[in-house]
């Protein structure tokens, strides 16, 4: 009964206490409109947590503002006594929650004790006709395991099987693909010097025409054309060469050695 009446009293103290805090608030709007007030610079970017303080905790921060500018002895009072019953309130609550809390916990403790039992035993029971069924389980899916194993190798090895053939026709294809682009770079590329050839003659032609009108603007009638230095190029000659030329080192054909080499590997030679 005596504790009780000890909890009670400081309850109330922080009732008071609160109650005062509210009051500071009324107090200090006439008390604040005559004195100079410093500019608050926290507050307004912080409005929630403001109002939070105000309505769940009490606290005016124009009030106490209000307080340390006018240093009035009275309303600091209240602040202290509220303070005081706050650390009454922080050293019989933690003591209150203990005893409560144990109480709680020894009759939890004896209900956890049961429950466990009983529920361990019906677990272990589980546990073992699970471990029964599993061993069979697995037994049976070892045996259909190996039946998969070996139909999925035979599809495997026929896979493997046109996976090389593929392979080997991409080979053969793509160096018959380059032997034959090989020798049509070459043929264009000599085609193309005796087209030089023919390009330079034309060019030549033209120069001799007209070398000749400069002569006979300078020497009228008694111009010698002979004395014009001309070239005779002779393409003809140079196709005739390009036709005796090798067709590729060796004389074996791109496309032939790849398609030996390649059956020279299936042999494992």
């Amino acid at each position: 009964m005596a504790k009780s009446n000890k909890v009670s009293k400081v309850f109330s103290g922080a009732w008071n206490g609160f109650s005062g805090i509210g009051s500071w608030a009324k107090a200090s709007k006439k008390a604040g409109s005559k004195a100079h007030r410093a500019t608050d610079h926290v507050t307004p970017s912080s409005k929630t947590v403001a109002n939070i303080a105000r309505n769940k905790f009490g606290i005016s921060f124009p009030t106490l503002e209000s307080i340390a500018r006018t240093a009035n002895p009275e309303r600091m009072k209240s602040i202290l006594a509220a303070g005081e019953t706050g650390q009454n309130q922080q050293i019989m609550a933690p003591l209150i929650s203990q005893a409560i809390s144990d109480k709680i916990k020894g009759i939890a403790a004896i209900q956890t004790m049961n429950s466990t039992i009983i529920s361990e035993t019906a677990n272990a029971s589980v546990q073992i006709k699970k471990s029964i069924n599993k061993a069979s389980l697995s037994n049976t899916k070892h045996n259909n395991q190996i039946i998969e194993e070996n139909i999925s190798q035979e599809y495997a090895l026929e896979a493997e099987g046109r996976r090389h053939t593929h392979n080997n026709q991409t080979v053969i294809m793509n160096a018959y693909v380059g032997e034959y682009l090989d020798k049509s770079q070459q043929r264009k590329v000599l085609q193309q010097k005796v087209n030089d050839i023919h390009l330079r003659q034309i060019d030549d032609d033209r120069n001799y025409k007209q070398q000749q009108l400069q002569l006979l603007q300078r020497q009228g009638s008694l111009a010698d054309f002979d004395l014009i230095a001309r070239q005779e190029l002779n393409p003809n000659k140079i196709e005739n060469r390009m036709k005796t030329l090798p067709q590729g080192q060796g004389g074996t054909p791109i496309i032939t050695r790849a398609i030996s080499g390649i059956f020279r590997y299936i042999k494992g030679e």
